[in-house]
């Protein structure tokens, strides 16, 4: 493989590294980041482009904007806090 690693590579590296560290918030984010890029993969059938796993990305922190909002208009403060917390992870890759 060349120099330049896909997204996809980077992003379960931080998850073994976050398993490795013990990190819970960390794991649980980045394992459903990279399920729905297998979802993904698995419906166009064939890799995905950087881009498309940007675009993925962007979408799943619009989802978590958007629950996150609704959580705290509802006074679900603890569920709010998850969502802002899996924000911040997704986020650290845009």
């Amino acid at each position: 493989m060349s120099g330049n690693m896909a997204l996809t590579d980077k992003l379960s590296q931080a998850l073994k590294a976050a398993m490795k560290a013990k990190d819970g918030e960390t794991v649980g984010a980045l394992r459903l980041i990279l399920a729905v890029l297998q979802n993904l993969r698995i419906a166009k059938r064939a890799v995905l482009t950087d881009e498309e796993v940007m675009a993925a990305l962007q979408k799943e922190a619009k989802k978590r904007a958007e629950s996150k909002a609704i959580y705290e208009k509802a006074g679900r403060q603890d569920l709010a806090v998850i969502e802002a917390r899996e924000l911040k992870i997704i986020r650290q890759w845009l």
